[in-house]
């Protein structure tokens, strides 16, 4: 299973960053029994300050935030709740 999501608002002075991550979650189930490795990697993040809202990915690159609210779970709601 892979997903992306939104984790915990992180304020800095009267700017807001949403990490955003991707997660993985990886199950085997053998004779030996069951076997589950998750990963989590960060993709980007979301900035809400004063000026207005804007999105990076990891390198760096600005991102529509558009796109990462139709790709990324939770974070239209964590949005709505600032």
């Amino acid at each position: 299973m892979k997903k992306m999501q939104a984790g915990n608002p992180i304020t800095v002075g009267d700017v807001k960053l949403i990490p955003l991550e991707r997660v993985f979650v990886h199950g085997d189930n053998s004779k030996k029994g069951l076997f589950l490795y998750v990963t989590k990697e960060p993709i980007g993040v979301v900035i809400v300050s004063p000026q207005g809202r804007s999105a990076t990915d990891i390198n760096g690159n600005s991102v529509p935030l558009e796109t990462y609210l139709q790709q990324v779970s939770g974070l239209q709601e964590i949005l709505n709740n600032l």
